[in-house]
């Protein structure tokens, strides 16, 4: 499925991370199903909004761990593979963060010669946290719908944050919004307030929408499904 942006009424803006914690992160599905096709996903569960405008995917490069060198290549191909097929790809970023957390503290573990010289137990975590996917995706929405780029939108997401700007688009630039939330039996409230409707989406969908194995882009390059995901 290739997008042409050509007078039909429907844009997808894919939160790429949120999609892939409700439906990789705790193997709700197996990893080979993430050759997936985003626009073919959101036309088998909202079939009637049919045909699609534009795909918008928001997602951030991940990082090189050493468990798994070849990560940063499996995203790549996996993105030039979606760019060749239509898709806009926009990147937020990760970004380092250190975060205190207080322990709950037993007192029957806190040695006695410490006494009163404990004023509280503290971890420091660092970690990579990924910034500006929610809020590029709300901005184009908006931005789309205000520019009367679309008819209505289908967002997948179930993060709480995009509500506001569901909300504009559909209240001031008339764009209703229909939710696929990629978390099933963890419906947003918020979102569910805002949108024109929401449907989960199931593993049986995501395993039904993949890429064809071999993606040709603009320049005659084929872009092959990672063996990893095969």
């Amino acid at each position: 499925m290739v997008y042409t942006g050509v007078g039909v009424p429907v844009n997808v803006y894919v939160d790429g991370f949120n999609l892939y914690n409700g439906m990789f992160k705790k193997a709700r599905v197996q990893a080979d199903a993430k050759w997936l096709d985003l626009g073919a996903v959101a036309l088998r569960v909202w079939p009637a909004l049919a045909p699609i405008n534009k795909v918008r995917y928001f997602t951030a490069r991940v990082k090189p761990i050493p468990q798994d060198p070849l990560i940063v290549d499996r995203q790549d191909i996996y993105l030039r593979a979606l760019a060749a097929r239509g898709v806009d790809v926009h990147l937020g970023q990760f970004k380092p963060r250190t975060k205190k957390w207080f322990l709950d503290a037993v007192a029957g573990t806190i040695p006695r010669t410490m006494g009163a010289t404990i004023v509280d137990l503290v971890a420091l975590i660092s970690k990579y946290e990924e910034k500006g996917s929610d809020v590029n995706l709300g901005a184009y929405l908006v931005r789309d719908a205000a520019l009367k780029n679309c008819d209505s939108a289908i967002v997948i997401s179930n993060d709480s944050d995009l509500a506001e700007a569901i909300r504009i688009a559909t209240t001031d630039f008339g764009v209703p919004v229909y939710i696929i939330n990629p978390h099933p039996n963890r419906a947003c409230a918020e979102l569910r307030a805002v949108g024109a409707d929401v449907r989960e989406l199931i593993p049986a969908t995501v395993l039904k929408s993949m890429l064809p194995p071999v993606v040709v882009d603009a320049g005659g390059k084929s872009l092959t499904k990672p063996p990893a995901w095969t």
